[in-house]
């Protein structure tokens, strides 16, 4: 048996070829070992229904335009170096069709790739609204719900689950009133998530339903560059009143990179940086929708004259 090298005799070759032979030699372990580096990265792996995968409004607001979101991975993935990790987006708009049908193999895909962390903000969703009405109401809010827990039951990586928001003011073209669950019938759900959630330690809960709240409550103050701002129901909302704007998703992936870093040790290979609001932004392609947040706050408050300056002496003046 023969022990030559199959590889070419760059010696031999002439001038202009020996060089190209000699290029594509030297960067052919570089390639190899990109590709090594590249199966042994962390994995984040996102599952959910249309606030993950993104959103346009198919129905256009009063000025002609749509209303638009966009997908929560691009702007998750800032929290990292390129490179850090890998991100696997198994989220899909259309769950409302069918939930477990169509997660089911959106979950098998994500366990597939031995994820180091699962963000499932909005996963759970479509496991409790949907049609249901009459007196088994919530019973079958409850079955559809156990689906849900049974699909995220197979992750024993920690996973990043969102609870139940009120829905309410919604376009009744986007969700029907008879998808809606009650207020009450949200409580249970969000009780037998917690119950749920507490017995598995992988599991975190995620508070979905606190900014969504904020969202039809008067907006959400949030820490800018040094300053407090105001942002309003119409920028975090579009205008079916269910899912975000580009600045709710920049405010949304926020609120993961927080939870995710409290919930993972500082040596987990997952962990997330912590990120400038303006870089999330930015990933969002937010800026002018920004830009219109900021030029519609109140001018800050004038700082008091200090007693005898020179408002108080003109007060005193003959």
């Amino acid at each position: 048996m023969s022990h030559r090298s199959s590889l070419p005799d760059v010696g031999r070759a002439r001038p202009a070829v020996r060089r190209a032979l000699a290029l594509l030699l030297a960067l052919a372990p570089l390639g190899h070992t990109a590709a090594q580096d590249g199966a042994e990265r962390p994995v984040v792996c996102i599952v959910g229904a249309s606030v993950s995968a993104g959103f346009v409004n198919p129905f256009p607001r009063p000025d002609g335009e749509r209303d638009e979101s966009i997908a929560l991975e691009p702007v998750l993935a800032v929290a990292w170096p390129d490179g850090a990790v890998r991100f696997v987006d198994r989220s899909e708009t259309a769950t409302f069709r069918a939930p477990r049908k169509i997660q089911e193999p959106r979950v098998a895909t994500v366990a597939e790739e031995h994820p180091a962390v699962i963000v499932a903000v909005d996963f759970m969703f479509w496991f409790g609204y949907g049609y249901a009405r009459g007196p088994d109401a919530l019973e079958r809010r409850l079955r559809l719900q156990r689906d849900g827990f049974e699909l995220l039951g197979r992750f024993d990586a920690p996973l990043l689950v969102g609870d139940y928001p009120l829905v309410r003011d919604a376009d009744p073209r986007m969700i029907s009133p008879a998808q809606i669950p009650s207020r009450a019938e949200v409580e249970r759900l969000n009780a037998a998530l917690a119950d749920w959630a507490a017995s598995r330690p992988n599991v975190h809960l995620f508070g979905l339903g606190r900014m969504v709240e904020a969202a039809h409550d008067g907006g959400r103050r949030v820490a800018f560059e040094g300053r407090e701002v105001l942002v309003p129901p119409a920028a975090l909302l579009q205008g079916d009143g269910l899912h975000p704007t580009r600045v709710g998703v920049a405010l949304l992936a926020a609120d993961v990179i927080a939870a995710l870093r409290a919930m993972l040790p500082e040596d987990h290979p997952a962990r997330p940086r912590e990120v400038p609001l303006a870089e999330l932004l930015t990933a969002a392609r937010a800026e002018l929708a920004w830009d219109d947040v900021l030029a519609d706050q109140p001018p800050p408050a004038a700082a008091p004259q200090p007693a005898g300056g020179a408002g108080g002496a003109r007060r005193g003046a003959r």
